[in-house]
């Protein structure tokens, strides 16, 4: 999963076959070049910035907001969690209700999440696809 596109690759280790996946339903980015090699990302869009998966499933956590939002107000952006099968087929898209981080999952039906503005917390979610 890509943080600055929303695209994501699936490599099968087994049969050394990439699938790739875009949406297109995403705005443009505006990377501003600084050199011959470098970009600035400050107005970009950020879209998947942790991944967890299962036998059966991918769970991509999505911002879909700018970078510059997140940094000004990172309480106020809350992501969701995009689910997918492993043919890249979407799912589900859950919702959350605050501003996380990091999370795993555990087996199809419970997310552990950190909100990195809450110490010594950890948030279980539990749903069902």
């Amino acid at each position: 999963m890509y943080t600055y596109f929303k695209y994501f690759k699936i490599f099968d280790i087994n049969s050394k076959i990439s699938k790739s996946f875009n949406f297109i339903d995403q705005p443009a980015q505006n990377f501003k070049k600084i050199d011959n090699i470098n970009v600035s990302t400050e107005n970009a869009y950020l879209y998947y910035t942790k991944v967890s998966t299962t036998n059966n499933y991918i769970y991509g956590l999505c911002y879909e907001k700018k970078r510059d939002l997140m940094n000004k107000h990172p309480e106020k952006c809350i992501p969701e969690v995009h689910v997918f099968n492993w043919n890249g087929k979407p799912i589900a898209i859950l919702k959350l209700d605050q501003t996380i981080n990091t999370f795993c999952v555990v087996g199809d039906t419970t997310i552990f999440a950190i909100n990195p503005f809450i110490d010594n917390l950890i948030f279980q979610y539990n749903f069902k696809l």
